[in-house]
């Protein structure tokens, strides 16, 4: 199947699936969106909505390629295939809910006709237990809608390895692509999209496998990379202790190495976010479903528990030795560039601080998710705007590189707690 004639539609036009959508669109893929949310829908039709992803709205105005729909006729009358974006929350268990999943195969029951007659192919991007694709979503597709997988209808699982704030970049400067199915026809369509997407030189990127091989790499990845951010965590707590350590020194050599690369090996603040966390406990749980032991992810979890006290405890001391009555939090979320605060360390401090001083807000990115917990606090996207007289302490909790334009600014203020020395003379 040509390109030309390949229309790819995407469900779920949230902070992953809107970049993905654009991304596709921007290569030249006839593209059409479907979310439930017709409010959400218009504001993207309007540009009033990129989930504050930098590069999506110069792709996707006046883009004929890119279009957007809440009703679902419009989506399986010109496509037939489907990549799939939905929320999988975590459970308590820490296993992922597939309830959005299941409630949007639920919602096809009306489409059952086009779908058998396109044999729709349904590619999971949301992030999954290992096994769930083959062993729940295919059994439950063909029990609610009567449909037959592999000849009526066909599933595959397709994770993308993506940060808030850079979507887009990762998304066209992605490492490697993942592809979790056991049907060859289905395999081999997904790898000429990609192809196409990235060119005939990605091919040794593109990685096809079973579903639950699939699914257990994109957890793995993430559970990897939060035991590699942690070590390099406590290589910095040990520099409380002993002043003549110096982090950055330590970690930037042996970082040199292929082995280890300094890719995510910085030391600084406890690993955050909607992903990290999460995926690394539900990591921990395949292995204790399985009955093998790995005390390793949850070792990593106590750990990174341990470092953002640490960090708040390096606060507080300076609370104790110092009069402070006004700080200065630089980043709100989890991350630079996005607005999303899932663990972030600018909430721990205000959780924990905001009881003995006035607050005051500085990000580059509007801070709408933590307006909406903490309406009484100073929020500033300007920089200059703010009053830094009163300000007795700085805490610095992004690694922005851009703050460094604020540097001499930020030096006037009495205190400042900086994780990364970003600061430093």
């Amino acid at each position: 199947m040509k390109k030309k004639d390949l229309t790819l539609s995407f469900v779920g036009l949230g902070k992953l699936g809107l970049a993905l959508q654009a991304s596709f669109s921007s290569k030249k893929f006839n593209t059409i969106g479907y979310d439930i949310d017709a409010n959400l829908v218009n504001k993207i039709r309007k540009y009033k909505e990129n989930h504050q992803e930098n590069g999506i709205l110069n792709i996707i105005r006046n883009n004929k390629k890119f279009k957007v729909t809440s009703d679902l006729s419009d989506l399986f009358s010109v496509s037939r295939i489907t990549f799939i974006t939905l929320p999988t929350p975590s459970l308590k268990n820490g296993r992922f809910s597939l309830n959005y999943l299941f409630d949007f195969f639920k919602n096809l029951k009306d489409h059952i006709g086009i779908i058998k007659s396109n044999k729709q192919i349904f590619v999971i991007v949301s992030t999954i237990n290992p096994g769930d694709l083959s062993q729940k979503l295919s059994t439950y597709i063909s029990k609610n809608l009567k449909l037959n997988i592999n000849s009526e209808f066909y599933l595959a699982y397709n994770p993308e390895f993506i940060a808030l704030g850079s979507v887009i970049n990762d998304l066209f400067n992605a490492d490697f692509v993942l592809i979790g199915s056991e049907n060859k026809r289905i395999n081999l369509l997904l790898k000429s999209i990609y192809l196409d997407f990235y060119g005939k030189k990605f091919k040794k990127n593109i990685f096809i496998m079973s579903p639950i091989n699939a699914e257990l790499a994109k957890i793995a990845f993430n559970a990897f990379t939060t035991m590699k951010i942690t070590f390099a965590n406590q290589i910095g707590l040990l520099a409380k202790k002993n002043t003549q350590i110096k982090p950055n020194d330590v970690l930037s050599s042996i970082g040199t190495s292929k082995r280890i690369s300094n890719h995510y090996f910085q030391s600084g603040l406890p690993y955050s976010g909607p992903c990290f966390p999460r995926d690394n406990i539900a990591y921990s749980r395949f292995f204790n479903d399985l009955g093998v032991k790995n005390s390793i992810p949850t070792e990593v979890d106590k750990a990174n528990k341990f470092i953002l006290k640490s960090h708040l405890n390096e606060i507080n001391k300076i609370f104790l030795k110092k009069t402070i009555k006004h700080i200065l939090i630089v980043g709100s979320s989890y991350k630079e560039n996005t607005p999303v605060i899932d663990h972030s360390f600018g909430e721990k401090v205000i959780q924990k601080f905001h009881k003995k001083t006035k607050i005051t807000i500085f990000d580059f990115k509007n801070q709408k998710f933590l307006k909406q917990k903490y309406n009484n606090l100073n929020y500033y996207n300007n920089f200059k705007l703010i009053n830094l007289k009163n300000i007795n302490l700085v805490i610095i909790a992004h690694k922005d590189r851009n703050l460094l334009k604020f540097k001499n600014k930020i030096y006037k203020i009495p205190n400042i707690y900086d994780p990364w020395s970003l600061f430093k003379n």
